[in-house]
């Protein structure tokens, strides 16, 4: 397996809250520099994010199992949903707090 595919994500996705949900132009007025330090209100720098810390489960499930193995990832998602996460998303939390596979 070869894990290149998976090493951006955790330094892509962090940039994510500060620039969802804004108005065009918002992102450049709020960051003129560009961007260098770009985190959200309530966010660490180097905290991760929901979309990190899947994507983490999955890496880490396909390393110990050797393929993709979707019960198991589901399983994983299914405790760190319960786990009382700083953010999920409200479509996903539904589904894997509602017991149902």
């Amino acid at each position: 397996m070869r894990p290149a595919p998976c090493s951006g994500q955790p330094w892509a996705t962090p940039s994510g809250p500060p620039c969802e949900f804004g108005p065009a132009g918002a992102l450049s007025a709020r960051f003129p520099a560009g961007n260098v330090e770009l985190v959200a209100g309530g966010w660490e720098l180097g905290e991760a994010t929901d979309d990190t810390r899947t994507g983490v489960l999955v890496a880490e499930s396909l390393i110990e199992r050797g393929e993709l193995d979707l019960p198991d990832i589901f399983d994983r998602f299914r405790h760190w949903a319960a786990s009382d996460p700083k953010v999920i998303g409200i479509q996903t939390e539904e589904v894997l707090t509602s017991g149902h596979p």
